[in-house]
């Protein structure tokens, strides 16, 4: 398997996804460089849901593309790359709601929905929009986009989406699934946030 840059890693999972029916929103930095200044990135991360039918036909073309899986040793903890199996991509999904690949040398994080904010983020994820020329995403702009940020080590990018668009976000919203899915510091970072920029 050679490597690929991250954006034709994107566009490769882009045309994956759309042959096998998965719903998708781009997560961490992907979703705040299209709100916010850009921050580099070297990985994916990706909210997705896909019919339990699907899921042999989408491990299937992942695996015979030579993705590998991404796990920790037993033993010492330290990541490695294993060949994907369809159980094991199962396993992971029960256990942790997310399976961590390795796409041509690109790290993708997959999660599935499990709280009615990633079903929320999904619905209300920005559709695809053709180019100029009708081939494919606009330059730069990943075509479906996760507002939401739900960790608290995510304040920094909160906080860039916060400067970058005053006045333009629905606080209520923000406050809403923040409550549901911050830790209290979290939560009180985000309200000294809001009373920053929003006054």
């Amino acid at each position: 398997m050679g490597t690929k840059s991250l954006v034709e890693v994107l566009l490769w999972l882009e045309d994956l996804f759309d042959r096998h029916g998965v719903e998708r929103s781009y997560g961490g930095a992907f979703a705040r460089n299209f709100y916010a200044p850009p921050r580099f990135t070297k990985d994916i991360d990706l909210l997705v849901l896909v019919s339990q039918v699907k899921i042999p036909g989408l491990v299937e073309d992942l695996r015979s593309a030579g993705v590998r899986r991404i796990r920790a040793d037993d033993t010492t903890g330290d990541e490695e790359r294993v060949p994907l199996e369809l159980k094991d991509f199962l396993g992971d999904l029960r256990s942790q709601r997310m399976v961590r690949l390795d796409c041509f040398g690109v790290p993708a994080e997959l999660f599935v929905p499990w709280h009615p904010f990633d079903h929320e983020v999904l619905r209300s994820a920005l559709p695809r929009t053709p180019a100029a020329d009708g081939e494919g995403p606009p330059a730069g702009a990943p075509p479906r986009l996760q507002e939401g940020l739900r960790r608290s080590k995510d304040i920094e990018d909160i906080k860039a989406i916060l400067v970058a668009n005053p006045g333009r976000l629905d606080l209520d919203q923000v406050r809403k699934w923040s409550r549901q899915l911050l830790d209290d510091e979290g939560l009180a970072e985000l309200e000294q946030l809001l009373a920053d920029f929003y006054r």
